[in-house]
């Protein structure tokens, strides 16, 4: 019910009776008709296609048998008007309502009044007024002249581009010109940008607007379509970011998925779960988990894939060519060393044969080659290098001269990449130091293929697998002719981590954030005292989300406790570099994180602190709370009482000032 309304003068009504004439008032003004400052001028612009005589005949009302002919072609299950009835209850009640269709249609053709309309407010109608303008929601004729009316701006525009008023946007030559393109209720023009151009576009609008009674507003760059950024040149994954965040923040914050995961999956790997159990949806989801599995093949990236469960290999998942042994939930990132294989240990789950067919089918996806010298061999093995003889052979007469030898030979890729001085040169010092011979009389073609035929496997991926790291007397010796440097294995530099206890009559918080698949986001903190004594720990599993969104929730939870416990001397040690130049640069760059943001901000702005960044190996204890909520159940201690025993050796450790060891690069 509406109680008041407050008017545009500043006046305030109460009343009922006041209220509903003024909603009157108000959309009946709103409704009527608007004078034209001007009438639109057409001439040029649309031709004259219909005669006096048709526009007489498409003019003049239809007869009897027109309008039945038309009412019967439509099906009598078709959807019902706005009226609730259908074709069908016309057709079969024909010889009842003919006349008063009849009227109706002779009412349109000579132009009757627009519809009347009332305000109905609190239940009661009132009102009851002509409309001068618009159409009822839902008229079949409203996309119709909506497409005449744009199509005078499109002629509009049309018009301009053809008296090259507005210059044409940069498109392939002999190709049509694009001025603009229609999707339903948008419009994009293709224009050089140039400031004539643009205000001669900005001109169309203007007389549109007075034409058509629409307004257009001015806007800045970036625009952006569909929710893609409008860029000069060509859109870059960079460009979809935004949209690819937004997608992933969907599924990662889905309710439904969230739902499901904590209810049935407990954890599992999808090809783990049974079909048995659940709700007859879930049971039919379940069902095509291993047909959806056996048509997908996962990408390595990170390595967070399943070894024996998902299909990573081109043979399928290890599981069903192999016995599993060891971790069931192994991942491929387990099997690796600094982004290399653990020879030893693909060996001993899966043996020596499936260990080079791994190692050789991975490596194999990876470029050898830098992109520009892989696409030169292309054109080349495929003659598409532009050579003179290339531009000779159509017929186009023309002097050919190679600039790089003596000779002034004709320029054919033969002579570029072989016989040339140069290339001659080149070919003769690969051959000496790589041990391959060259033959003079060759061609390239020839020779690459032979050279390809005698180098192995390995060599031709770029690739070299050695148990033994040491380089052999051959390689030092190939290494040193083409003046490369070896680098020997260097020793690598530790240093030592410590965490230190607070400064007197302050406390310190330290907190980790975490994002594992399941259960989702991990928070954790302990708060200690002057003396390094705990004060109070957490450690929570709070939903699902990025690594960033997980340390500044865990972030604002220890906020949260320190208040709750009546703390304000607080000194914050975090892991996240990232997280900790937000704080001390007041601004935080994710958009999605904004609402925790805030609330963070707030609660420092009410405090005495100071935030630093720490390695991880100082911040063991926060860390091992984290990985305790990593079951989905939260935890919290008040004191040192009932500490796991893991963590009170952590904590005696931090206490007495013994370090950690921290590997930070090689000499």
């Amino acid at each position: 019910m509406v109680m008041e309304m407050k008017l545009s003068d500043g006046r305030v009504l109460t009343s009922p009776k006041d209220i509903h004439e003024a909603a009157c008032v108000y959309f009946e003004d709103f409704l009527k008709a608007k004078s034209t400052s001007s009438v639109p001028d057409l001439v040029g612009l649309i031709l004259e296609e219909v005669s006096e005589e048709e526009n007489q005949f498409f003019g003049s009302n239809p007869s009897v048998r027109e309008v039945k002919d038309a009412l019967f072609s439509i099906h009598e299950d078709s959807s019902p008007g706005p009226d609730g009835f259908g074709s069908g209850f016309f057709q079969h009640c024909w010889s009842l309502v003919y006349q008063h269709l009849l009227e109706a249609v002779s009412d349109f053709f000579g132009g009757a009044a627009l519809p009347r309309y009332y305000v109905v407010m609190n239940g009661t109608a009132k009102g009851f007024f002509k409309g001068g303008r618009g159409l009822r929601q839902g008229d079949p004729l409203s996309p119709y002249l909506f497409i005449l009316v744009e199509e005078v701006l499109s002629r509009l525009l049309k018009k301009k581009f053809e008296l090259g008023r507005i210059k044409s946007f940069s498109h392939p030559r002999h190709g049509p010109v694009i001025s603009h393109l229609l999707y339903a209720d948008d419009m994009v023009i293709f224009a050089n940008g140039g400031r004539s151009s643009v205000s001669e576009i900005v001109d169309v609008l203007h007389i549109y607007a007075k034409w058509s009674g629409q307004q257009f507003s001015e806007g800045v760059f970036r625009v952006r379509y569909l929710g893609v950024p409008v860029v000069s040149g060509r859109l870059k994954l960079i460009h979809f970011q935004d949209v690819i965040q937004k997608i992933q923040k969907k599924i990662e914050d889905s309710l439904w998925k969230r739902f499901f995961c904590a209810k049935y999956m407990h954890g599992k790997h999808p090809l783990e779960l049974s079909p048995s159990g659940g709700t007859r949806f879930w049971k039919a989801i379940v069902k095509e988990i291993p047909v959806v599995l056996s048509r997908s093949k996962w990408k390595i990236r990170e390595g967070n894939v399943s070894f024996w469960r998902d299909s990573w290999l081109n043979s399928g998942p290890l599981m069903e060519q192999y016995q599993m042994v060891g971790d069931p939930e192994l991942k491929v990132k387990n099997c690796m060393i600094t982004n290399n294989w653990d020879m030893e240990k693909l060996e001993q789950l899966v043996g020596s044969e499936k260990m080079e067919e791994i190692v050789n089918e991975i490596s194999s996806r990876r470029t050898a080659l830098p992109k520009k010298f892989s696409m030169v061999m292309w054109k080349a093995l495929n003659s598409c290098l532009p050579m003179d003889d290339r531009i000779r052979r159509p017929g186009v007469y023309l002097v050919s001269k190679c600039e790089c030898c003596r000779e002034c030979a004709i320029e054919d890729i033969n002579h570029v990449l072989y016989s040339g001085n140069i290339a001659k040169a080149i070919w003769k010092l690969s051959s000496n130091t790589l041990g391959i011979p060259f033959v003079p009389f060759w061609c390239w073609r020839a020779t690459v293929e032979a050279w390809f035929q005698r180098a192995s496997k390995s060599s031709q991926l770029g690739i070299k697998i050695h148990k033994d790291s040491r380089l052999g007397e051959k390689d030092v010796q190939i290494l040193k002719s083409l003046n490369l440097s070896i680098n020997s294995k260097k020793d690598e530099v530790l240093m030592a981590v410590r965490w230190e206890r607070p400064k007197e009559d302050w406390f310190k918080l330290n907190v980790d954030g975490s994002s594992i698949n399941n259960p989702g986001i991990l928070g954790a903190g302990v708060v200690r005292n002057e003396f390094g004594k705990m004060v109070f720990m957490f450690a929570e599993s709070i939903g699902s989300g990025s690594n960033n969104l997980a340390e500044v929730i865990a972030l604002r939870r220890g906020l949260e406790h320190c208040k709750r416990l009546g703390l304000n001397n607080i000194i914050i040690e975090m892991d996240s570099l990232l997280v900790v130049n937000w704080v001390q640069d007041g601004r935080c760059s994710l958009w999605y994180l904004e609402d925790f943001w805030d609330d963070t901000m707030n609660m420092l702005a009410e405090m005495n602190f100071s935030i630093k960044h720490i390695y991880r190996e100082g911040n063991k204890a926060a860390d091992f709370l984290a990985q305790l909520g990593s079951n989905g159940v939260s935890y919290e201690w008040l004191g040192q009482t009932e500490v796991p025993l893991l963590l009170r050796g952590i904590h005696r450790t931090d206490s007495c000032g013994l370090a950690y060891r921290r590997k930070c690069g090689c000499l």
